[in-house]
């Protein structure tokens, strides 16, 4: 299923406001996994293994953000330099 926002709805788009985005539905497993819709791995150019962070806005929203770990590596070399 594939829903399409031309605006925000509510606060849980807000950050939205000027784009349209398409958004994708998926589903929890009983184990609490959640699969990223192809399309979605596609656009971020996330393979097997990606790494997320993943933080709760509050109840009934979450955000997801791809972690690059060689990136993330060399931030932490430069903090002990």
């Amino acid at each position: 299923m594939v829903l399409y926002f031309a605006a925000p709805i509510g606060s849980f788009f807000c950050f939205l406001r000027k784009m349209t985005k398409k958004i994708e539905t998926t589903r929890m497993s009983t184990r609490g996994q959640v699969i990223i819709p192809k399309e979605i791995r596609d656009e971020i150019s996330a393979d097997e293994g990606t790494i997320f962070a993943v933080m709760p806005l509050d109840k009934n929203t979450i955000v997801m953000k791809k972690i690059d770990k060689k990136k993330l590596a060399d931030e932490f070399k430069n903090l002990i330099r």
